[in-house]
């Protein structure tokens, strides 16, 4: 049991290392970030990721596309932006210090995702 505590423990140490190099890469790029939030198991998280997938390739230049899964630990991130439910989906600006939360109708509607990613500067 203690062994089993003891890798839990390293593997949440890493996710949440390697969650904060990603973050300080991509604000490296000067881009937004788009930070999708998902648990595992979650079926709406399932059906959207296929959806953010489709405009990935689009809006490459545009935006860094992150995804954390928040099954077995919160980050500072997600603490931060207050995330209770997954899918959440959040634009950083760093930047600016600027961001927003996309609305769970919208984030589940292609065309009203295309044109937030779209109109968002």
């Amino acid at each position: 049991m203690k062994k089993f505590l003891i890798s839990l423990f390293l593997i949440l140490l890493i996710t949440t290392k390697a969650s904060a190099i990603t973050y300080i890469q991509a604000s490296k790029q000067n881009k937004p970030i788009v930070i999708l939030f998902v648990m595992t198991g979650c079926s709406a998280c399932k059906q959207f990721k296929p959806l953010l997938n489709q405009f990935k390739p689009k809006y490459a230049t545009k935006y860094i596309f992150v995804e954390e899964n928040i099954t077995y630990s919160v980050s500072a991130v997600a603490q931060r932006l207050n995330v209770n439910m997954a899918p959440s989906l959040f634009i950083l600006e760093p930047k600016k210090n600027k961001v927003r939360e996309m609305r769970y109708e919208c984030m589940m509607n292609i065309q009203c995702l295309d044109g937030a990613l779209k109109s968002y500067k």
